[in-house]
């Protein structure tokens, strides 16, 4: 007990607050993005990039039953465990990198194959790091919402294709 209140009398003595310290930003300018992350293991096999949608790994390191904190992709649409979305520019097979568990993301959109609509939510699909619209079963996960379908890096409104970055909302939740 002795460790914990002396590890948060220091980090208060550093001006941390409990949610920097948890991956949460303090807002200390009006331009700041409100995007909570932790650090993840790349399983996936191959090399990942900014933007993709990533789930729990419950086949091989059994997340479900270690809590090792390995993600990878999915082709399932609606799988039952989202974790968030990657923000490294490259995230290489093997290695940590940073996800978005909560909050604003640009998220890879899959909307030629899984069209997504704006302010609805979005859940994997069936294209690998990529998210699309939500199926909306009782049953099925989701990743977050999407704030608006806007192609972040060129500014257009009109999608139609695979890998088409948008603003998400990720906060991933199951409908019972």
């Amino acid at each position: 007990m002795r460790n914990v209140i002396a590890l948060v009398a220091i980090l208060l003595s550093l001006g941390m607050t409990m949610t920097a310290w948890a991956g949460c930003p303090d807002v200390m300018d009006a331009t700041t993005k409100f995007s909570c992350t932790t650090i993840v293991y790349n399983d996936s096999g191959s090399n990942l990039t900014s933007g993709a949608v990533v789930v729990w790994d419950t086949d091989d390191t059994e997340f479900d039953r270690s809590g090792y904190p390995y993600v990878t992709t999915t082709t399932t649409a609606d799988h039952d465990h989202p974790a968030g979305v990657l923000v490294n520019s490259t995230c290489n097979a093997g290695e940590l990198c940073s996800m978005v568990y909560f909050g604003w993301a640009r998220t890879n959109i899959a909307d030629g194959t899984d069209n997504a609509t704006e302010d609805t939510p979005v859940a994997t699909s069936s294209v690998a790091g990529q998210a699309g619209d939500w199926g909306g079963t009782t049953g099925t996960c989701y990743l977050g919402m999407l704030l608006e379908q806007y192609q972040l890096d060129t500014g257009t409104t009109v999608g139609g294709e695979d890998l088409f970055p948008m603003p998400v909302f990720v906060n991933p939740a199951c409908e019972e």
